[in-house]
């Protein structure tokens, strides 16, 4: 039944002490807040809030938990020496589906584990100590990279179903997404060299040779491994599109 408005709607809400308009329905009344005012959520609106924040909140730290356990997975490499790890291919997955906020706070999360002692860093190491040494690059480029890894591949994961079939515009969404899962990759491997030439004082060209040129191989197959988990994927940032929501309802 179409709403019906009167001269008398206009009231002084007992919540918020400011006029707000009454919309009269057939199944009672509602508070239509005015542009820039705000209405009191109701308690169903806590309880679904504090259910959603309380979800959210474990995801974040199933994410961090999932890096840590792609850093513990190593795979010897069919081209050179360096074994294959899976643990940007962990940080790929999880930013991807949780998005660059998410994702970037279970990168945080991953990080701060390890600095507290757990052994979740490669090859079970732990400490503090790792987050300033010669490989603290790579460490600190997940949180970088995260962000970009959520950001960029938004448009891709977020554009609606997946076409049926393998043809032009489904090989196009998945060179799209390898693409910046590659560019991801590039953060972690940038920032590694990095830190190769300020801790460990190589030259840069020695630092590209050792800290970079073994593992770009590996960046592209998991690159393309984690493109294809991300599409098939049955839900994408499920949190990500409720913070609006909450926002509006004040509880943010």
């Amino acid at each position: 039944m179409s709403p019906v408005i009167g001269l008398d709607a206009l009231r002084v809400s007992p919540i918020t002490g400011r006029s707000v308009n009454f919309v009269g329905t057939a199944t009672g009344e509602r508070a239509v807040q005015r542009t820039g005012e705000r209405v009191a959520p109701s308690p169903q609106e806590w309880r679904s809030a504090g259910w959603r924040h309380a979800g959210r909140s474990a995801l974040i730290v199933g994410g961090g938990l999932v890096i840590a356990l792609g850093a513990r997975v190593t795979l010897p490499a069919p081209v050179g020496p360096v074994p294959l790890s899976l643990q940007t291919l962990a940080l790929c997955l999880v930013a991807g589906w949780l998005g660059r906020v998410d994702g970037t706070l279970s990168a945080a999360g991953y990080l701060v584990l390890g600095a507290l002692g757990a052994p979740v860093f490669a090859d079970g190491a732990a400490g503090a100590g790792h987050l300033v040494g010669p490989t603290s690059g790579y460490l600190w480029g997940f949180l970088p990279a995260a962000w970009l890894c959520g950001r960029s591949t938004a448009g891709v994961l977020q554009r609606g179903p997946l076409p049926r079939r393998v043809g032009p515009e489904a090989l196009r969404l998945l060179a799209r997404l390898v693409a910046f899962l590659l560019a991801a990759h590039a953060v972690v491997l940038l920032c590694g060299a990095t830190g190769l030439v300020i801790s460990a004082g190589l030259e840069p060209r020695q630092a590209f040779r050792a800290g970079v040129a073994p593992f770009l191989w590996g960046a592209g197959l998991k690159s393309g491994v984690a493109a294809l988990f991300l599409l098939a994927l049955p839900a994408r940032r499920p949190f990500e599109s409720d913070s609006r929501s909450t926002d509006r309802a004040g509880l943010r």
